[in-house]
């Protein structure tokens, strides 16, 4: 009985008591735990970083360019120690928000906007120079003469040279030279101008046209547009009513200008409804002719205006001319050139 007791106690002492764990050094339970404590560690420091970046983004104004590079790198340090996709996943998130943040950034910035002023280093310059500005006076048409003066020279660009000379250790070459070295300095001349006199007979004299029908604020093309339509309305009288040739009407065979001022005036002559184009039956060829402005019986009938767009070049003018015969304006006077 006391060897088997004796014994019960022996085999009680080899086996290990309820409950107790390995927790020598370099265990497996030990380095679980290590893995795990690392792991929560890395998703703090994950998370506060993702924290820091939002918090950037919100106050973009004072984030920096060595700010965004400081995350950056804070990021390559904690992405070196990922191992798991948990930790993955936060590594993209905070990825992801920096580089949005870095984005905002470049669009708010306005690159090289006031970096360099051109205008006030021009003026800084010129004073370097030891030029002056000087004002000049508007030139009026009724004044005498004006001189029109600019002076100073070149300035002191020796002066200048000193100055940008000591930022550099470069030997100025010749490639900067525009021409040969024996180029003189030229002299500005010196511009005077006159008030213009006109002479009394380069005056134009004044066409006489019936006041009635000439409006109080009648300019040149107004008085034209009425001795138009009133050639056109004897035109077509003595035809018989009829459309005479448009080209034979138009068309000045001593100045294709004044071909296309006829043709010109005559559009107003059409807009305002006293003229007409159609075809002319016999020949086919285009032709104009008086006519009275549509009423409210014609518009209730149908009629409308029309717009169209005619074209007049040299070459038109000139063929027209050797296909009609056309060796004096036959309707449209020639009128003086200016």
């Amino acid at each position: 009985m006391d060897d088997r007791g004796a014994m019960r106690d022996n085999l009680r002492g080899t086996l290990p008591s309820q409950g107790s764990v390995d927790t020598a050094e370099g265990g497996p339970t030990s380095k679980k735990q290590k893995e795990n404590a690392e792991r929560r560690k890395l998703r703090v420091e994950f998370r506060e970083l993702i924290d820091r970046t939002n918090a950037d983004r919100v106050n973009l104004t004072n984030l920096t360019s060595a700010d965004l590079k400081k995350s950056i790198l804070e990021q390559e340090k904690l992405f070196s120690r990922v191992q798991r996709p948990q930790e993955a996943a936060l590594d993209a998130k905070a990825f992801i928000t920096t580089s949005t943040s870095a984005a905002h950034k470049a669009r708010q910035m306005k690159v090289d906007q006031n970096a360099f002023d051109t205008n006030e280093f021009i003026i800084r310059l010129k004073s370097k120079l030891g030029q002056k500005r000087t004002a000049s006076a508007a030139i009026g048409e009724d004044e005498d003469d004006e001189i029109d003066e600019i002076g100073g020279g070149f300035g002191n660009w020796e002066h200048i040279g000193w100055m940008g000379a000591r930022f550099s250790k470069r030997v100025c070459l010749t490639d900067f030279l525009l021409g040969p070295l024996s180029v003189e300095q030229k002299t500005r001349s010196i511009v005077r101008r006159a008030k213009l006199n006109i002479r009394a007979e380069d005056k134009a004299a004044p066409i006489n046209v019936n006041s009635d029908r000439v409006p109080k604020d009648a300019n040149e093309t107004s008085i034209m547009t009425l001795q138009v339509e009133d050639l056109l309305a004897e035109a077509t009288g003595e035809n018989g009513g009829e459309g005479v040739n448009f080209f034979e009407f138009i068309i000045n065979p001593h100045s294709f200008s004044q071909t296309v001022e006829n043709m010109f005036h005559l559009s107003f002559v059409i807009g305002k409804g006293k003229a007409a184009l159609d075809i002319i039956p016999e020949t086919g060829i285009l032709g104009v002719s008086g006519s009275e402005p549509a009423d409210d019986t014609d518009a209730q009938q149908g009629v409308s205006k029309l717009q169209m767009v005619m074209e007049m070049d040299i070459d038109t003018w000139k063929e027209a001319i050797e296909v009609f015969d056309i060796r004096e304006p036959r309707w449209i006077p020639h009128r003086q050139e200016k």
